[in-house]
């Protein structure tokens, strides 16, 4: 079972509900972050299996170097 949290319309998914649902019928439970700076706000999720997100591009170090014409 995959689900986003927090989902599209910003509303956090009440991830221990959805993992004991998930974990009962034998599925596996990924939790998508999609803000990560939303877990300096909220408990990450826990029972999630796996918890995969996407690097923040202002993050990367390839960014801050541009290049720079001669």
């Amino acid at each position: 079972m995959l689900i986003q949290s927090p989902n599209f319309f910003g509303t956090i998914e009440d991830v221990d509900a959805i993992a004991d649902l998930a974990h009962k019928n034998g599925a596996m439970l990924v939790v998508s972050i999609a803000e990560a700076v939303s877990l300096g706000i909220v408990e990450p999720p826990r029972n999630a299996d796996i918890m995969p997100w996407k690097r923040s591009r202002s993050a990367c170090l390839w960014d801050l170097a541009g290049l720079t014409a001669a």
